[in-house]
């Protein structure tokens, strides 16, 4: 096992806003942050609430939308112009609906697809936003491509294309977690029952297979690939960081084990990974812990980089929250209050 190595004090971070909401009455409300840090998606029982921040930061509310009780949000990276005005919702009636910036002033989708049957949980791209994943309470992991008109979905818009039902793989186990390496033909995927299913597509059938399964000790906390290989894995009682990598033969073994003890969370910050920065965050009871992936030099090699994780710094907050995400860049984290009806804005400044 290594210690993580210390190094204090490598930026600043102070409350920016302080934004009132409408009262609320769920604590387990799905919200997600655009890549540009210009819009915030936020769903309690039948209504959508869209805000948009402004240059410093603060929150105006621009629409809300009568929908069906919403679980989850996904913004399409921006990389690629057709979707990058898109973003994706989840809702507990099993509908996955692709919706576009520019029609939120009039409520509208674009296309409404019908997939999971007991709700949808989970939802990611690949890089190229060519392929949509998703993940329901019916213990089913699904894979959507775009497709020409009179596939799967009911379509409204003027596009030639979308999205369709690919392929369905069944689990037959509760996923709370989902991640796809940056080539996206590999997704790794846990389960209630304490397994790690990697999943990796076929070069020649392009169909999905399950190829391994890992048995892990502890309940999943947070599960991420860092790159096309490797991948970390932080059990819920928060003692040691994992990573795990392939091996001669394919097979993924555990290959490094950091020792961070932060103790048992139920309020996780989702997403907690800035790969911008390559750094992640985990919450300490009331203390935010920020870690650096780097190369360790000494120990790589022209076939196989090897990783060491380096504490930046520790920060104490003073507020309870609920949900909290990670901004893309790193620069930002946007906190839900658990008791008050406020977005709060924390930003980060490098020294």
């Amino acid at each position: 096992m290594q210690q993580i190595g210390q190094q204090q004090q490598s930026f600043q971070c102070s409350i920016i806003s302080q934004n009132p909401i409408p009262k609320r009455y769920r604590w387990n409300i799905p919200m997600e942050l655009d890549e540009s840090n210009s819009m915030l998606l936020l769903s309690e029982e039948l209504i959508m609430r869209v805000f948009q921040f402004n240059s410093q930061m603060i929150l105006k509310q621009i629409q809300v939308i009568r929908h069906n009780k919403t679980t989850v949000f996904k913004f399409f990276h921006k990389k690629r112009e057709q979707f990058r005005e898109q973003f994706v919702s989840g809702s507990q009636d099993s509908s996955i609906m692709i919706w576009s910036k520019q029609l939120i002033s009039q409520a509208k989708y674009i296309q409404k697809c019908k997939g999971h049957v007991q709700g949808t949980i989970i939802i990611l791209f690949n890089n190229s936003n060519t392929l949509i994943v998703s993940a329901g309470n019916d213990q089913q992991i699904k894979f959507w491509t775009l497709g020409k008109l009179g596939g799967v979905g009911q379509m409204s818009g003027k596009t030639d294309q979308q999205w369709c039902c690919q392929q369905t793989l069944g689990v037959n186990i509760m996923i709370i977690a989902l991640s796809l390496n940056d080539s996206g033909n590999k997704l790794i995927s846990c389960s209630q029952n304490k397994d790690i299913f990697v999943i990796q597509k076929s070069q020649t059938t392009q169909i999905w297979i399950m190829i391994q399964t890992i048995k892990i000790e502890f309940p999943v906390r947070q599960l991420q690939f860092l790159n096309n290989d490797d991948f970390i894995f932080l059990p819920y009682n928060g003692k040691q960081l994992y990573v795990y990598r392939p091996n001669s033969v394919h097979n993924y073994t555990k290959q490094i084990h950091f020792s961070v003890n932060l103790g048992s969370q139920c309020q996780n910050i989702n997403p907690f990974y800035s790969k911008i920065k390559n750094r992640l965050v985990f919450q300490e009871n009331r203390s935010l812990c920020f870690f650096q992936i780097k190369a360790n030099k000494k120990l790589s090699t022209k076939k196989k980089e090897n990783l060491e994780i380096e504490q930046l710094q520790k920060i104490d907050i003073t507020r309870d929250y609920c949900k909290a995400i990670l901004s893309q860049d790193g620069q930002y984290l946007v906190l839900l209050g658990s008791f008050s009806s406020e977005i709060i804005v924390v930003q980060f400044l490098e020294k």
